[in-house]
């Protein structure tokens, strides 16, 4: 009786086994013999197989999910943070813990990352404020502890890649240590005017400043008067903890409590008893122990510690608030009659503050009724000492203030707006409001920051979502339409489910959220987006820099 040939019998049980949903392995005489029921894995492949017997293969559905495929077999796996598979119920790692089932492939322990079992080439939230494909683990894991697969990439250390760092395609300013940037931005100030052009500033972590966009004045600080379109390093600042700008020029406050200025001073707006332009920042004369700046137009004001506010620079509006009458320029910083101030602001040709008990009070230029005020008693109509808002609010804990308009948040998370409503500002249909002295209640609540630029203002909810209202003609309220329309109702910006920051200039926008990633649209026809071009964005799109 003849013996049944044993490859004729595997053969029979590979066509048993496959189905349509399955492919079958031929067999190959160069294969070591295997198992039965070993399976065999390629990193780079989604292809898992198991062994029939001898040297034969079938495909299989994956590894099992306590397992990771390392030199072409399922090994089982330790918890491992990051990996993009649930270990345990609760994987433990650097210190922290964090539940199964969000967003894989970060390569570090947070609770704001999700680890899936699934592929993770699906839309989620990478915790930065913005949605986007992950592709960090579309091939399986990496074999590496802290890697994550990134698209196009490979798997990279998400742990120390400054280009990847915490998770796939995050772009650090500067180093990434242990999967965060060690010098991002950490505050916004956008500048501008129609006649002179747009530009824009970030603090970093380091207390360091870049700068980008328009530089006719020497506003990026950077020693030249060249135009830049992506971020370029301002010269001398290295102790930053606050900043800000006017029309062409920036201020930023030292820890030690001095400021320094730099570009336009054709009204004096630097501080240093010239009216010489610099492109290189220095110190503001006889002002120290300074809390708090804000710079309009053509001037700059500071909050010292005690609560007075002083200001320099243009006064033809009465912005700089000393009471001189014609109003003039100064050059050097002079002492308001404002007193235990505690929050400041400037735009345009106007500045607010608010005291200690939450009153608000402005000077300057009331052409609109900016300064809360009815023309009754002012001069030209200006305010050129700080008067009262004469219609009652609510304790005020925070001001801003664009061209011809402020807003104030009370304590209670609500927003009033007067002045201007040319383009909605005040949340009122410009057709049938043109302008008003009474504070406008806007429709929102729960909001944590309020600011405001050129003809436009942002309000962030306590949760960190982002709404603008008001001039819109180069898409600066971020809600992607196109056709320049006015908002006088707020609407979300999209694309940022999170932000912690939130600035604008005269025609553009931007903000940072909460892990440090910075985001711009809105107009860019100097280059003040910073992304390399001049072309206008209308919604928000990251800010990369190759900085250090």
């Amino acid at each position: 009786m003849n013996q049944p040939d044993h490859h004729a019998v595997v053969l029979l049980v590979l066509s048993l086994l496959c189905v349509p949903s399955t492919s079958c392995i031929k067999s190959s005489p160069d294969d070591p013999l295997c198992t039965p029921g070993e399976r065999r894995c390629v990193a780079a492949s989604v292809a898992i197989e198991q062994c029939l017997g001898g040297t034969s293969w079938v495909s299989y559905a994956s590894c099992d999910k306590d397992e990771f495929c390392a030199n072409a077999r399922c090994e089982k796996r330790s918890p491992t943070c990051g990996n993009a598979f649930c270990d345990t119920k609760v994987e433990t790692c650097n210190s922290c813990e964090e539940d199964c089932g969000r967003c894989c492939g970060n390569g570090i322990c947070e609770a704001i990352y999700n680890e899936s079992r699934k592929n993770c080439a699906i839309d989620c939230d990478l915790g930065d404020g913005g949605l986007r494909r992950d592709l960090r683990r579309d091939v399986g894991p990496c074999p590496k502890a802290n890697e994550a697969f990134c698209g196009g990439v490979g798997c990279v250390d998400v742990l120390s890649n400054p280009l990847h760092c915490g998770r796939c395609d995050r772009r650090c300013w500067g180093a990434c240590s242990q999967g965060d940037c060690t010098n991002n931005p950490v505050a916004l100030a956008l500048g501008g005017s129609p006649a002179r052009g747009a530009f824009s500033c970030a603090l970093r972590t380091s207390g360091s400043v870049a700068c980008w966009g328009n530089n006719g004045f020497g506003q990026l600080g950077n020693g030249t008067l060249s135009q830049s379109l992506i971020p370029a390093l301002t010269l001398v600042i290295t102790s930053g903890k606050a900043i800000t700008a006017g029309g062409s020029h920036v201020c930023v406050l030292r820890v030690s409590g001095r400021v320094a200025c730099w570009g336009d001073n054709a009204s004096g707006q630097l501080g240093r008893g010239t009216t010489q332009a610099s492109a290189i920042a220095a110190n503001v004369q006889q002002l120290a122990n300074v809390t708090a700046i804000a710079a309009g137009r053509s001037h700059s004001c500071a909050l010292v510690k005690g609560g007075t506010v002083m200001c320099w620079g243009r006064g033809a509006g009465g912005e700089v608030g000393i009471g001189d009458n014609p109003p003039k320029t100064v050059a050097i910083p002079k002492e308001t009659a404002m007193k235990n101030a505690i929050a400041l602001t400037a735009a345009g040709r106007h500045t607010c503050a608010v005291s200690n008990v939450g009153r608000v009070y402005c000077w300057g230029d009331n052409t609109s009724g900016q300064v809360g005020r009815d023309q009754e008693g002012l001069v030209g109509p200006k305010a050129l000492v700080p008067v009262l808002c004469e219609t009652p609010l609510p304790p005020i804990v925070q001001i801003a203030s664009g061209e011809g308009f402020t807003c104030a948040l009370d304590d209670k998370g609500l927003v009033y707006c007067w002045g201007d409503n040319t383009f909605g500002q005040l949340g009122r249909d410009p057709s049938t409001l043109k302008e008003t002295f009474k504070p406008q209640k806007i429709p929102l609540f729960d909001i944590k920051t309020l600011r405001a630029g050129g003809r436009t203002a942002c309000a962030i909810t306590s949760k960190g979502v982002v709404y603008c209202w008001g001039d819109n003609t180069t898409g600066q309220v971020g809600d992607g339409d196109t056709s320049g329309t006015p908002r006088w109702t707020p609407v979300r910006v999209v694309g940022l489910t999170a932000a912690k920051v939130v600035a604008l200039g005269d025609k553009h926008a931007g903000a940072i959220t909460p892990l440090g990633a910075a985001y711009l649209w809105g107009g860019n026809a100097d280059g003040e987006l910073g992304d390399g071009m001049t072309r206008t964005v209308f919604v928000p799109q990251i800010l990369l820099s190759d900085l250090k």
